[in-house]
Protein backbone atom coordinates (compact mmCIF):
# COMPACT_ATOMS: atom_id res chain seq x y z
CA UNK A 1 0.00 0.00 0.00
CA UNK A 2 1.03 3.61 -0.51
CA UNK A 3 2.81 4.94 2.64
CA UNK A 4 0.42 7.90 2.90
CA UNK A 5 -2.53 5.51 2.91
CA UNK A 6 -0.94 3.46 5.67
CA UNK A 7 -0.17 6.55 7.75
CA UNK A 8 -3.78 7.66 7.57
CA UNK A 9 -5.03 4.18 8.37
CA UNK A 10 -2.62 3.83 11.27
CA UNK A 11 -3.46 7.04 13.04
CA UNK A 12 -7.13 6.42 12.49
CA UNK A 13 -6.89 2.99 14.00
CA UNK A 14 -6.35 4.53 17.40
CA UNK A 15 -9.99 5.46 17.52
CA UNK A 16 -11.08 1.93 18.32
CA UNK A 17 -8.58 -0.63 19.54
CA UNK A 18 -9.29 -4.33 19.30
CA UNK A 19 -10.66 -6.02 22.36
CA UNK A 20 -11.81 -2.69 23.81
CA UNK A 21 -8.47 -2.16 25.56
CA UNK A 22 -8.47 1.55 24.84
CA UNK A 23 -9.92 4.19 22.56
CA UNK A 24 -9.42 7.71 21.35
CA UNK A 25 -11.36 9.04 24.29
CA UNK A 26 -8.76 7.59 26.66
CA UNK A 27 -5.61 9.61 25.85
CA UNK A 28 -3.80 8.27 28.90
CA UNK A 29 -4.14 4.72 27.57
CA UNK A 30 -0.93 2.67 27.87
CA UNK A 31 -1.38 0.96 24.50
CA UNK A 32 0.73 1.07 21.36
CA UNK A 33 -1.01 0.29 18.08
CA UNK A 34 0.52 -1.08 14.91
CA UNK A 35 -1.26 -1.08 11.55
CA UNK A 36 -0.31 -2.71 8.28
CA UNK A 37 -1.41 -4.89 5.42
CA UNK A 38 -0.59 -8.25 3.91
CA UNK A 39 -0.84 -6.86 0.36
CA UNK A 40 2.80 -6.34 -0.72
CA UNK A 41 4.24 -3.04 -1.89
CA UNK A 42 2.81 -1.95 -5.23
CA UNK A 43 6.34 -1.05 -6.29
CA UNK A 44 6.92 -4.80 -6.66
CA UNK A 45 5.40 -6.61 -9.62
CA UNK A 46 3.47 -9.03 -7.39
CA UNK A 47 2.19 -6.13 -5.29
CA UNK A 48 0.98 -4.27 -8.36
CA UNK A 49 -0.88 -7.41 -9.43
CA UNK A 50 -2.62 -7.70 -6.05
CA UNK A 51 -3.40 -3.97 -6.05
CA UNK A 52 -5.24 -4.42 -9.34
CA UNK A 53 -7.55 -7.05 -7.83
CA UNK A 54 -10.99 -6.32 -6.41
CA UNK A 55 -11.52 -5.33 -2.78
CA UNK A 56 -13.17 -8.71 -2.17
CA UNK A 57 -10.13 -10.52 -3.57
CA UNK A 58 -7.82 -8.43 -1.37
CA UNK A 59 -9.91 -9.41 1.66
CA UNK A 60 -9.60 -13.04 0.62
CA UNK A 61 -5.83 -12.73 0.26
CA UNK A 62 -5.51 -10.99 3.63
CA UNK A 63 -7.51 -13.66 5.46
CA UNK A 64 -5.67 -16.48 3.68
CA UNK A 65 -2.29 -15.08 4.74
CA UNK A 66 -3.50 -14.50 8.31
CA UNK A 67 -4.56 -18.14 8.59
CA UNK A 68 -1.44 -19.61 6.97
CA UNK A 69 1.18 -17.17 8.31
CA UNK A 70 -0.43 -15.38 11.28
CA UNK A 71 0.95 -12.27 12.91
CA UNK A 72 1.10 -14.13 16.22
CA UNK A 73 3.87 -16.29 14.78
CA UNK A 74 5.89 -13.22 13.86
CA UNK A 75 5.13 -11.47 17.16
CA UNK A 76 6.34 -14.48 19.14
CA UNK A 77 9.84 -13.96 17.75
CA UNK A 78 9.94 -10.65 19.62
CA UNK A 79 8.44 -11.86 22.88
CA UNK A 80 4.98 -10.43 22.21
CA UNK A 81 2.85 -13.24 23.58
CA UNK A 82 -0.88 -13.68 23.17
CA UNK A 83 -1.69 -12.27 26.61
CA UNK A 84 -0.54 -8.79 25.54
CA UNK A 85 -1.11 -9.01 21.79
CA UNK A 86 -4.49 -8.40 20.14
CA UNK A 87 -5.44 -7.87 16.50
CA UNK A 88 -8.47 -7.24 14.32
CA UNK A 89 -9.37 -6.83 10.64
CA UNK A 90 -10.03 -3.24 9.54
CA UNK A 91 -10.33 -1.32 6.28
CA UNK A 92 -9.46 2.16 5.09
CA UNK A 93 -9.66 4.50 2.13
CA UNK A 94 -7.21 6.95 0.65
CA UNK A 95 -6.32 8.28 -2.78
CA UNK A 96 -9.80 7.27 -3.89
CA UNK A 97 -9.43 3.53 -3.21
CA UNK A 98 -10.45 1.28 -0.28
CA UNK A 99 -8.30 -1.58 1.04
CA UNK A 100 -8.31 -4.09 3.95
CA UNK A 101 -5.73 -3.81 6.75
CA UNK A 102 -5.01 -5.16 10.22
CA UNK A 103 -4.67 -3.44 13.58
CA UNK A 104 -2.53 -4.80 16.41
CA UNK A 105 -2.44 -3.44 19.97
CA UNK A 106 0.18 -4.18 22.63
CA UNK A 107 1.12 -2.73 26.01
CA UNK A 108 3.09 0.53 25.96
CA UNK A 109 5.86 -1.02 28.06
CA UNK A 110 6.72 -3.15 25.00
CA UNK A 111 7.77 -0.13 22.88
CA UNK A 112 11.21 -1.50 21.86
CA UNK A 113 9.67 -4.82 20.89
CA UNK A 114 6.93 -3.02 18.97
CA UNK A 115 9.53 -1.11 16.95
CA UNK A 116 11.29 -4.34 15.96
CA UNK A 117 7.96 -6.07 15.27
CA UNK A 118 6.83 -3.26 12.94
CA UNK A 119 10.08 -3.49 10.96
CA UNK A 120 9.75 -7.27 10.79
CA UNK A 121 6.17 -6.94 9.53
CA UNK A 122 7.54 -4.74 6.75
CA UNK A 123 10.23 -7.31 5.91
CA UNK A 124 8.17 -10.52 5.99
CA UNK A 125 5.03 -9.16 4.31
CA UNK A 126 6.92 -6.73 2.02
CA UNK A 127 5.27 -3.52 3.22
CA UNK A 128 6.15 0.08 2.29
CA UNK A 129 5.41 1.20 5.85
CA UNK A 130 4.09 -0.19 9.12
CA UNK A 131 3.42 2.76 11.45
CA UNK A 132 2.76 2.50 15.17
CA UNK A 133 1.01 4.97 17.43
CA UNK A 134 -0.12 5.85 20.92
CA UNK A 135 -2.91 8.19 21.97
CA UNK A 136 -1.65 11.49 23.36
CA UNK A 137 -3.18 13.79 25.96
CA UNK A 138 -1.01 16.66 24.67
CA UNK A 139 0.44 17.69 21.34
CA UNK A 140 -0.11 15.50 18.30
CA UNK A 141 -2.00 15.18 15.04
CA UNK A 142 -5.63 16.24 15.13
CA UNK A 143 -8.03 13.40 14.37
CA UNK A 144 -11.78 12.92 14.47
CA UNK A 145 -14.00 9.89 14.89
CA UNK A 146 -17.40 9.99 13.21
CA UNK A 147 -20.32 7.64 13.90
CA UNK A 148 -23.14 7.28 11.38
CA UNK A 149 -26.78 6.48 11.96
CA UNK A 150 -26.71 3.36 9.78
CA UNK A 151 -24.20 0.56 9.22
CA UNK A 152 -21.66 1.23 6.48
CA UNK A 153 -22.59 -1.45 3.98
CA UNK A 154 -20.20 -1.69 1.01
CA UNK A 155 -22.45 0.60 -1.04
CA UNK A 156 -22.80 3.11 1.82
CA UNK A 157 -19.08 3.03 2.48
CA UNK A 158 -18.29 3.82 -1.15
CA UNK A 159 -20.83 6.65 -1.15
CA UNK A 160 -19.47 7.97 2.16
CA UNK A 161 -15.92 7.99 0.81
CA UNK A 162 -17.04 9.88 -2.29
CA UNK A 163 -18.59 12.53 -0.03
CA UNK A 164 -15.43 12.70 2.07
CA UNK A 165 -13.31 13.26 -1.02
CA UNK A 166 -15.71 15.96 -2.18
CA UNK A 167 -15.34 17.77 1.16
CA UNK A 168 -11.62 17.26 1.88
CA UNK A 169 -10.12 16.79 -1.59
CA UNK A 170 -8.69 13.89 -3.57
CA UNK A 171 -6.11 13.03 -0.87
CA UNK A 172 -8.80 12.49 1.79
CA UNK A 173 -8.45 9.31 3.81
CA UNK A 174 -10.21 7.42 6.58
CA UNK A 175 -10.19 4.14 8.46
CA UNK A 176 -13.36 2.22 9.22
CA UNK A 177 -13.18 1.26 12.90
CA UNK A 178 -16.62 -0.22 13.43
CA UNK A 179 -19.81 -1.16 11.61
CA UNK A 180 -20.81 2.48 11.41
CA UNK A 181 -17.71 4.41 12.52
CA UNK A 182 -14.74 5.96 10.72
CA UNK A 183 -11.79 8.13 11.68
CA UNK A 184 -10.25 10.94 9.66
CA UNK A 185 -6.98 12.72 10.51
CA UNK A 186 -5.64 16.15 9.65
CA UNK A 187 -2.58 14.89 7.83
CA UNK A 188 -1.76 18.28 6.26
CA UNK A 189 -2.29 20.38 9.42
CA UNK A 190 -4.93 22.39 7.60
CA UNK A 191 -6.51 25.36 9.31
CA UNK A 192 -9.81 24.50 7.60
CA UNK A 193 -9.90 20.88 8.81
CA UNK A 194 -12.76 21.44 11.27
CA UNK A 195 -14.78 23.30 8.65
CA UNK A 196 -14.12 20.56 6.07
CA UNK A 197 -15.33 17.89 8.48
CA UNK A 198 -18.43 19.93 9.24
CA UNK A 199 -19.09 20.27 5.49
CA UNK A 200 -18.67 16.50 5.08
CA UNK A 201 -21.10 15.82 7.95
CA UNK A 202 -23.64 18.16 6.38
CA UNK A 203 -23.33 16.37 3.04
CA UNK A 204 -24.23 13.06 4.74
CA UNK A 205 -27.52 14.23 6.29
CA UNK A 206 -29.74 12.74 3.59
CA UNK A 207 -27.78 9.53 2.91
CA UNK A 208 -26.48 8.43 6.33
CA UNK A 209 -26.37 11.14 9.03
CA UNK A 210 -23.39 11.61 11.35
CA UNK A 211 -24.74 11.11 14.89
CA UNK A 212 -21.54 11.49 16.92
CA UNK A 213 -18.20 13.30 16.55
CA UNK A 214 -15.15 12.84 18.79
CA UNK A 215 -11.77 14.59 18.48
CA UNK A 216 -8.40 13.27 19.71
CA UNK A 217 -4.63 13.52 19.11
CA UNK A 218 -1.87 10.96 18.55
CA UNK A 219 1.92 10.54 18.70
CA UNK A 220 3.41 8.30 16.04
CA UNK A 221 6.43 6.58 14.53
CA UNK A 222 6.46 5.93 10.80
CA UNK A 223 9.18 3.53 9.55
CA UNK A 224 9.29 2.97 5.78
CA UNK A 225 11.20 0.95 3.21
CA UNK A 226 11.82 1.58 -0.50
CA UNK A 227 11.32 -1.80 -2.17
CA UNK A 228 12.08 -0.36 -5.59
CA UNK A 229 15.54 0.72 -4.44
CA UNK A 230 16.18 -2.43 -2.36
CA UNK A 231 13.95 -5.35 -3.41
CA UNK A 232 15.52 -7.87 -1.00
CA UNK A 233 14.96 -5.71 2.10
CA UNK A 234 18.42 -6.44 3.54
CA UNK A 235 18.66 -3.09 5.33
CA UNK A 236 15.44 -3.89 7.20
CA UNK A 237 17.13 -6.88 8.81
CA UNK A 238 19.93 -4.60 10.03
CA UNK A 239 17.39 -2.12 11.44
CA UNK A 240 15.57 -4.93 13.23
CA UNK A 241 18.83 -6.07 14.77
CA UNK A 242 19.53 -2.57 16.07
CA UNK A 243 16.02 -2.15 17.46
CA UNK A 244 16.03 -5.43 19.37
CA UNK A 245 19.11 -7.69 19.03
CA UNK A 246 18.17 -11.38 19.02
CA UNK A 247 20.46 -14.28 18.02
CA UNK A 248 19.30 -16.10 14.90
CA UNK A 249 16.45 -13.68 14.16
CA UNK A 250 17.54 -13.09 10.54
CA UNK A 251 17.32 -16.78 9.68
CA UNK A 252 13.85 -17.01 11.19
CA UNK A 253 12.61 -13.91 9.38
CA UNK A 254 13.99 -15.11 6.04
CA UNK A 255 12.12 -18.38 6.53
CA UNK A 256 8.85 -16.57 7.29
CA UNK A 257 9.20 -14.40 4.22
CA UNK A 258 9.89 -17.43 2.04
CA UNK A 259 6.56 -18.84 3.25
CA UNK A 260 4.84 -15.53 2.52
CA UNK A 261 6.30 -15.37 -0.98
CA UNK A 262 5.07 -18.90 -1.67
CA UNK A 263 1.57 -17.91 -0.54
CA UNK A 264 1.68 -14.73 -2.60
CA UNK A 265 2.65 -16.38 -5.86
CA UNK A 266 0.25 -19.26 -5.30
CA UNK A 267 -2.55 -16.75 -4.77
CA UNK A 268 -1.69 -14.85 -7.93
CA UNK A 269 -1.57 -18.08 -9.95
CA UNK A 270 -4.98 -19.31 -8.83
CA UNK A 271 -6.75 -15.93 -8.57
CA UNK A 272 -5.95 -15.33 -12.21
CA UNK A 273 -8.01 -18.44 -12.92
CA UNK A 274 -10.73 -17.40 -10.43
CA UNK A 275 -10.02 -20.33 -8.09
CA UNK A 276 -9.06 -18.56 -4.83
CA UNK A 277 -10.73 -21.22 -2.68
CA UNK A 278 -8.37 -23.85 -4.09
CA UNK A 279 -5.46 -22.29 -2.21
CA UNK A 280 -7.18 -22.59 1.17
CA UNK A 281 -8.04 -26.20 0.39
CA UNK A 282 -4.51 -27.05 -0.70
CA UNK A 283 -3.13 -25.49 2.51
CA UNK A 284 -5.65 -27.34 4.65
CA UNK A 285 -6.94 -24.06 6.06
CA UNK A 286 -10.32 -23.80 7.82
Amino acid sequence: MDPLKLFIAGVAALALLCGGRANAGDPASATVNVVGEFTPSASLAAGAAIEAQSFEQKIGFTRTVMRALPLEELAALFGLDSSGFEWSYRSGGCQQSIAPNLLVSVGADERARVAAFALAWMYVYRQDAVPYFAASAGAGRSSVRLAFENELTPARERAMFASLVAALGKDAGYTRVGEREIVVIDFDDRSAFAADIARFASSMVAANPVVHTERFTTQSEYPTHDWRAEPDGTSLLARIGRALPAPGIEVQLRALRARYDELLFSWLAISTAGREQDLALSLGLP
